[in-house]
């Protein structure tokens, strides 16, 4: 028996209907699954439409998703209306925003990627300019990130022992990823600003999902996470014009600390290197640690995406080197 959502069953009855109606957990379809703990579901007896998330209190707080929806909501961005709340439980009832992802529309077959990357891209300016209490993207939360690449995808999932050589030059690594976020303006970052956890809504406007876990961080980072999307690839060149328009965006916004655009750019291809060094780590840590072994699928991307960058820029030529020599020749391909 699945006794949360028979917790959730019986908090959205006296929440939601009347007392003569009834409500069971087999009323309950699951909308999405969820890297992290939570769970999402729709309920067929609710006329109105909903969506339920389950947030165990000890692993998953719905605190911060309430503050931050209700911030966001009140800065006219398209985020899921708070209905109703049982946080000592973990139990939210959502706007529902549909089941159109991004995603659905900037696949390889679809003719309209630049319109919808575009529109995407529409709500970062301002996301930019808020200022809420969330925590600092800091030193030690960026090298914490970087280090289950090393931890969990090279050590646990690769089981690649590393030489006494690694070391130094993993350091070097980090400290240069690390250094450049944090020399970026600090603003407010959505931090999984990708095309499942955008959707598409009448009008064609984007909704925003999945963002209780904001930070205050680089300027770069929502971006990197929407055109190098670990979940679809873009072409480069369209990439390339994408950036340079955000880039002026924000300068037109008068965002305070904006530098060149040659460092702009490269801040981006940094802040790509650190948040795909991460994914890989994450994805093998589903996969080892909770079963959720299906991110394993988009590994090689993610992996492609860090070779490009490690081969921009010289400083990395080391790193570039290592991992071709240590990691196997299927760890590059979807087909493996």
């Amino acid at each position: 028996m699945d006794q949360r959502l028979e917790g959730l069953a019986a908090w959205a009855k006296g929440a939601m209907l009347n007392q003569d109606q009834t409500i069971t957990a087999e009323d309950f379809v699951p909308v999405s699954d969820d890297a992290s703990f939570r769970r999402y579901f729709r309920c067929s007896k609710i006329a109105k439409p909903m969506i339920f998330m389950d947030a165990p209190p000890a692993q998953e707080s719905i605190v911060d998703f309430v503050a931050i929806a209700r911030m966001l909501a009140n800065n006219g961005l398209r985020v899921p209306d708070i209905l109703a709340i049982e946080e000592g439980l973990g139990f939210l009832a959502l706007g529902d925003l549909g089941d159109t992802q991004l995603l659905s529309r900037v696949s390889a077959a679809s003719k309209d990627v630049e319109y919808w990357l575009t529109r995407a891209m529409t709500p970062l300016t301002r996301l930019a300019s808020l200022r809420f209490d969330v925590p600092q993207y800091s030193r030690e939360k960026l090298q914490s990130e970087l280090s289950l690449f090393a931890d969990w995808y090279l050590d646990r999932y690769q089981g690649i022992a590393r030489s006494e050589s690694f070391d130094p030059m993993w350091t070097t690594v980090c400290e240069t990823l690390i250094d450049s976020a944090l020399s970026q303006p600090q603003v407010f970052v959505h931090r999984d600003y990708h095309s499942r956890n955008l959707m598409v809504l009448p009008g064609d406007e984007v909704g925003l999902l999945d963002f209780q876990d904001a930070v205050m961080g680089p300027v770069s980072y929502d971006l990197v996470s929407l055109l190098k999307d670990c979940y679809v690839e873009y072409d480069e060149a369209l990439v390339s014009v994408l950036i340079g328009r955000h880039y002026e965006a924000l300068v037109d916004a008068d965002l305070p600390g904006m530098t060149g655009k040659a460092a702009f750019v490269r801040a981006f291809e940094l802040m790509g290197l650190q948040r795909h060094l991460k994914c890989a780590g994450i994805f093998a840590r589903l996969a080892l640690r909770d079963g959720k072994t299906r991110y394993l699928e988009d590994v090689p991307r993610v992996l492609n995406y860090i070779l490009r960058a490690v081969k921009k820029y010289p400083e990395f030529q080391a790193f570039e080197a290592w991992l071709l020599e240590q990691l196997p020749s299927r760890a590059w391909s979807r087909s493996a």
